[in-house]
């Protein structure tokens, strides 16, 4: 009787220390689920975070290729502008030393037409002094 009475008690420490270590197990089970959603939910917001930034990284990328196309563009108007400034001032230092040629001309011109008539004054002076 005494052994069979140790028997039971063993079994029901047994059975009470099972019970209690499933107890624990469960606890610990439910404890590591919540850890589990905790992360879930951290890692959820972290990759909403991830993706706002390559979001971020993506525009800036596009401004920057607006601005570089703006940029080319804007120095191909410029060299344009100044081929076209580069020729109207060839053009018109051309057009001034055509202008000073023909002034220059002219002057000799004139100095010629003066000679000839102070020339011909003189020969007419002459004619009338021998008369």
């Amino acid at each position: 009787l005494q052994i069979e009475k140790e028997e039971g008690l063993r079994k029901t420490l047994q059975i009470e220390k099972e019970e209690g270590l499933r107890k624990t197990l469960q606890i610990e089970k439910e404890e590591a689920a919540k850890r589990i959603r905790l992360l879930r939910a951290e890692l959820a917001g972290a990759n909403e975070g991830i993706d706002e930034l390559r979001a971020d990284i993506q525009k800036g990328i596009e401004e920057r290729t607006a601005l570089n196309t703006m940029l080319a563009q804007a120095n191909v108007a410029m060299q344009s502008k100044i081929d076209e400034v580069v020729h109207e001032r060839k053009a018109m230092d051309k057009r001034c030393q055509m202008l000073e040629a023909t002034v220059l001309d002219e002057r000799a011109l004139r100095r010629g037409l003066v000679i000839e008539a102070t020339d011909a004054t003189k020969t007419k002076d002459q004619q009338q002094v021998e008369l």
